[in-house]
């Protein structure tokens, strides 16, 4: 005995071609648009064929486990639908199969999903943290040589020296040395964002030095007999300085900062260490005031329930899916665009319950699970329980309807 007939096959074969269909395109769209963010690494010297295929690597999983979710209960629905439209639904109920035989491919479908979509969060994702992590830190040191190389020149106001992002630099020195490390009248005027006028350092001397440890690797400006002018509430305030270091790691954060490996992002952790370190965190009896740690207890709640939502979305398309084909199918899908932003919706309020609230982060996982199992239970009782052209408004007024008053109202039609 087979363990799946021929119309099974059919109908899983359609579904996960089209999610994938699903999935590629609207990753693409989204990766053409992430990309443009990223493009100060992205088009770092030298190195553009490395960081194409590490962004992807970094920027995938995230989507995925997202993406499957919402293309298996897509596929499932439109799926289900055509094969009401062309009749062939009609065709497997004259053959006596119906709802009851359909479990067994929907179970299979959303148990296939969910394990992929859980290997990707818990595994494929941290890994690809660590990856890019790793990307920027082995490629820090040789950008900011190159740049130094290249750009460093005397008598020449330089701006946007690195790729800071919304900050704005600039460097201007009198005399450099021929290796590039030794300036002498210095000018450097840093803006930040929230600046209306940059704050300017001047300075006689100044030497650039690589410093390494054990711990760090960082290129240190020192600057020499000077003075800064830092704009603050329309006056400027002065301060002179005997000698005035500079972190370039620390002013250009977002293109070469890396944590220290004994502080990793706990996001770059594996099930059983994060697990470990989330137990480790709940040791401190104040562990619910602190915003960080119920964030990192939300989020992985949140991979959690993103995966176990396959196994409610396959059966939730399929049985919106099914409806009477005389009629148009704007309202099943319109019900499943609501089911979609409610389901969201409970994430997001679990968040803001833990963070505001500080409700206990198990919330994050239980009001998501607990709405997708109601709306299971809903749409279930519906499809099973009901003939298939009998719509979910018409089953509810039957449902609340007595069964004397339908008998009567059946009786008087006839």
């Amino acid at each position: 005995m087979k363990f799946l007939s021929y119309w099974e096959k059919t109908f899983i074969k359609e579904v996960i071609s089209l999610g994938a269909l699903f999935i590629a395109t609207l990753s693409t769209v989204i990766l053409l648009f992430k990309i443009a963010h990223f493009s100060d690494i992205f088009f770092l010297p030298g190195q553009m064929g490395p960081a194409f295929v590490i962004l992807f690597i970094y920027l995938l999983p995230p989507l995925f486990k997202i993406l499957i979710p919402v293309a298996l209960i897509f596929s499932t629905f439109y799926v289900a639908n055509r094969w009401v439209m062309d009749g062939e639904w009609e065709g497997l109920l004259s053959f006596g199969i119906g709802f009851n035989q359909w479990l067994k491919p929907l179970f299979i479908l959303g148990l296939f999903c969910t394990l992929i979509s859980g290997f990707t969060s818990l595994y494929i994702e941290p890994f690809a943290r660590q990856q890019w992590g790793e990307f920027k830190w082995v490629n820090a040191r040789e950008s900011i040589e190159s740049l130094l190389e290249r750009n460093l020149k005397e008598k020449t106001f330089i701006s946007e020296l690195f790729h800071t992002g919304k900050t704005e630099i600039s460097f201007y020195a009198n005399n450099i040395s021929s290796s590039h490390r030794e300036f002498s009248g210095i000018f450097l005027a840093v803006r930040s964002p929230n600046q209306t006028f940059p704050t300017v350092i001047l300075a006689q001397k100044g030497s650039l030095l690589q410093k390494t440890d054990d711990a760090s690797w960082d290129y240190v400006l020192t600057l020499k007999q000077g003075r800064v002018y830092e704009p603050q509430y329309q006056q400027w305030n002065t301060l002179n300085f005997t000698e005035f270091k500079i972190s370039l790691v620390h002013l250009f954060y977002k293109q070469f900062y890396r944590e220290h490996p004994s502080h990793r992002d706990i996001r770059t952790f594996y099930p059983v260490e994060y697990i470990n370190e989330l137990s480790s965190l709940r040791k401190d009896t104040q562990w619910k005031q602190n915003p960080s740690v119920l964030r990192h207890h939300s989020f992985f709640f949140e991979q959690i329930i993103f995966a176990l939502s396959n196994s409610f979305f396959s059966f939730l398309g399929f049985f919106l899916g099914i409806q009477n084909p005389r009629k148009k199918s704007i309202l099943p899908f319109l019900g499943l665009m609501c089911f979609l932003l409610c389901f969201y919706l409970c994430i997001v309020a679990s968040q803001q319950l833990i963070l505001k609230w500080f409700t206990n982060p198990i919330v994050s996982l239980l009001l998501p699970l607990i709405y997708m199992m109601f709306s299971l239970f809903i749409t279930g009782y519906w499809r099973l329980c009901y003939p298939y052209l009998t719509s979910f408004f018409e089953a509810c007024k039957m449902l609340i309807t007595p069964k004397n008053k339908v008998y009567e109202n059946t009786k008087n039609h006839l």
